[in-house]
Parts: C-alpha cells; structure tokens; sequence
C-alpha cells in the first residue's frame, strides 16, 4: 500500500497510563509519516485538547479510523472508528466535541469537551469497512495541493531553506483521516475538499454515524 507506514517505524509507544500533558506529536505519529513538524505540533495540540490519545492505544490488533475536522473559527470535532476483527466482530464509534461556550475570536477552548461512545452492530461495522475500501483509502494521495509540504525545508547554521513548488494557500476547513490496519498506519489530509472528494464522503459518513451536525440541523459539517 503506497503511502503507509509499518509499525516497524513506530511512534514513541505510550500507553493509557501516560498523562495526556505528556504526550508529544512523536506519540502520535510514526516518522516520516509526512507531516512537517509544525503541522505534527498543532495537530497533536488538536488532539489533545479534544482529549484524543494516539490511535495505536486503543486499535490494538483491530482496525481503527480518526476522522478530525478543523475550521479556523469552530470548535474543532474528532470522530474515531474502532473495529475488533475477532470472532464476533465487534466496533465502537467515539466522539469528541469541544462545548459550545468557545470564543472563536480570542480562540479560547474553555468550555471543556464532551465525549460520546456508540456501539456499531455488525452489518453498520460491515458497511463502514466497506465504505473505506469503495473510497480506495490505502491508495489515494494523503495530501491535496493545498495541504502537500514542502519539497524540502531544513535547517544549515541557522538559515532555513524551503521550496514549496508553488504551494496555495486555501481558506475552509481542514478534513483529516487516520487510518490503522493490519500494521499499518496512513494519514490523509485535505483542505475544504470538494463534494466528491473521498476523505469529505468518509468523514461525513462518520459524523452521520456519530450523529453530529452543524447547527442541530440534518445538514452535515
């Protein structure tokens, strides 16, 4: 599978005993999986002000998904897919949600969060799976132009040199998905993905799991 990591290039393993104030990005995301450090920083900063841990915890020997969506001026919402492959398959869905007293202009996170877990019988659990492997999501580009880092960019005797090929800069809402399964691990990343787009059917399909909308109406984030 182009693009995926094998956990023989694993995270700094941690486990649930770990303060979630200690973790790091490196807990979170193997190396090399091609985030830059900035972006690492700040989505583990996400993270971990949704309360999420790193989605090695939990998946075990299973197969698991994150879905995270990040707007500029909202809350950001966390969506996680668990799957046990065992005899009786069984699945949970988590959510996570910053609460609503949030000041989207001074950008305080102070209302806490609210968690949420529901239980995925085996035909939703069959249709879900089904759904990832229809969407190619161990194939398709983990990055979109808006969101692709740098060809290079490093660091010699305190000069930084970065070439971005032209990169764009994109205003909307950030579409992430984790990905583990089988030993490995994949995470793909859009910025306001159009309405065809795989990682916008995938997380919409998993906000609609989770029963989160926008506004307390039917319309999906």
């Amino acid at each position: 599978m182009a693009g995926c990591l094998r956990l023989s290039n694993p995270p700094q393993l941690s486990s649930p005993s770990t303060p979630l104030a200690d973790l790091t990005a490196s807990n979170y995301f193997p190396h090399s999986t091609g985030l830059t450090a900035e972006d690492g920083a700040s989505l583990c900063a996400t993270l971990k002000s949704l309360e999420e841990r790193p989605l090695f915890e939990r998946a075990g020997k299973g197969e698991a998904y994150r879905f995270i969506w990040i707007h500029s001026f909202c809350p950001p919402v966390c969506v996680t897919f668990y799957c046990n492959q065992g005899d009786p398959v069984s699945a949970v869905l988590t959510k996570s949600q910053i609460n609503k007293d949030y000041d989207p202009q001074k950008r305080l996170r102070t209302g806490g969060v609210t968690h949420g877990e529901i239980a995925v019988d085996a035909s939703e659990t069959a249709s879900l799976i089904k759904n990832f492997d229809a969407e190619k999501f161990w194939q398709i580009d983990r990055y979109d132009e808006y969101t692709r880092p740098p060809l290079y960019d490093f660091e010699v005797f305190g000069r930084r040199f970065s070439y971005d090929n032209g990169r764009c800069l994109k205003d909307g809402v950030l579409w992430i998905m984790e990905g583990y399964k089988n030993g490995q691990y994949r995470i793909v990343q859009r910025q306001s993905p159009d309405e065809d787009d795989a990682i916008t059917k995938l997380g919409r399909m998993l906000l609609n799991q989770a029963k989160i909308y926008s506004r307390g109406e039917r319309e999906i984030y």
